[in-house]
């Protein structure tokens, strides 16, 4: 193995000079910051083919194969190759019925022996679905791409299109809305999985958690934990998806039918049902979006954890509480004390390509 130790070594100097470039996309957009974005990404670029050079060695050395988490073992550009779809919508969006149901079982595969693909396409739009066999529960893989987080004027916009915008009850709480979830700011999401609904009770006790509807925030991720190969969703990853990688301002698309049906929609064309019921987000509470990373990653390094997505937690029955179903609402845990509130939980991981 000499031999790759400077591979090794080539590939840490990428890594910094990757950080510095990260750090500095993460900065707010100025004449400056952007000639220096500039300059690192040149700085940068010449090593891609580096990296790919040193890839190549790297798996030579060590074999085609590389040994998984779960003792199985793997092709590197194979798994690679058949997921790359899921790394931008666009991709994915391209693709027909057939050939995106193709990509549940190497998803399936690359994900361990606790998980099987669905063996149908999930929600209008067609998206791919595996089951997590320990809890029994159902995720969408939601392929990467970028949006716009936070209350957009598009949101304003069709908040005007479907309810009494000069209410006071409305304007009242669109101006808490708004400074929740201010300024907008671009994120780019890495693909992850999502589930389909909250767990129920039966499937919380079933990993060890309390038969009861309201979850805690500790509970929520002490669950988690021990399911080991799951985690919490970030804020940025809930709002993605309840947009529908930016598609809608309401949750299932909901503000569009307001008041004209009692029915009110449960599932999204996304194949994610209950999306209107609170979850908690791994993120920590921060007031605002000022100094927000510009990727899915949960954000850290604020309040105490209990922030929540999925506000509505029933059919609303005023157009002040349809604000509620907004793709950009948030909330947080009031209670602090009691470390108590009305909310479910969604299990995520990320997905590797």
């Amino acid at each position: 193995m000499g031999d790759v130790v400077p591979i090794i070594n080539t590939l840490r100097e990428v890594e910094r000079a990757a950080e510095e470039l990260a750090d500095a996309l993460a900065q707010p957009r100025t004449a400056r910051n952007l000639a220096e974005v500039l300059g690192l990404a040149q700085d940068l670029a010449p090593a891609a083919p580096m990296v790919a050079q040193a890839m190549e060695l790297l798996v030579a050395a060590v074999g085609t194969v590389y040994k998984g988490s779960q003792g199985r073992v793997v092709g590197c550009s194979a798994v690679a190759s058949k997921l790359a779809p899921f790394a931008e919508l666009s991709a994915f969006e391209s693709l027909d019925a057939a050939k995106r149901l193709a990509l549940a079982a190497p998803l399936a595969e690359s994900l361990g022996k606790d998980f099987r693909a669905l063996p149908n396409l999930v929600g209008a739009k067609g998206m791919v679905g595996v089951e997590h066999v320990p809890s029994g529960v159902e995720l969408v893989a939601v392929p990467g791409g970028t949006f716009d987080m936070g209350f957009t004027e598009r949101d304003d916009e069709e908040v005007k299109r479907y309810v009494n915008y000069d209410s006071g009850e409305v304007q009242a709480w669109l101006q808490k809305i708004e400074n929740w979830s201010s300024p907008v700011h671009a994120v780019v999401v890495s693909p992850f999985l999502l589930s389909r609904s909250p767990l129920l009770p039966r499937q919380v006790a079933a990993v060890g958690g309390s038969h009861s509807d309201d979850i805690s925030v500790k509970d929520a991720a002490a669950l988690v934990k021990s399911l080991k190969d799951v985690r919490l969703p970030s804020e940025a990853e809930l709002e993605y998806a309840g947009r529908e990688g930016g598609a809608v301002s309401f949750l299932n698309d909901s503000g569009r039918i307001w008041p004209k049906t009692i029915e009110w929609p449960n599932d999204s064309a996304w194949g994610f049902q209950a999306m209107n019921g609170a979850a908690w987000a791994e993120d920590e509470w921060h007031e605002t979006y000022e100094g927000a990373p510009s990727t899915s990653a949960p954000w850290k390094a604020g309040g105490p954890p209990g922030v929540y997505r999925g506000c509505l937690l029933e059919p609303p029955r005023s157009d002040d509480e349809l604000l509620f179903a907004l793709a950009a609402c948030r909330g947080r845990m009031v209670n602090r004390e009691e470390d108590e509130c009305p909310v479910g939980l969604r299990i995520a991981r990320s997905i590797g390509i």
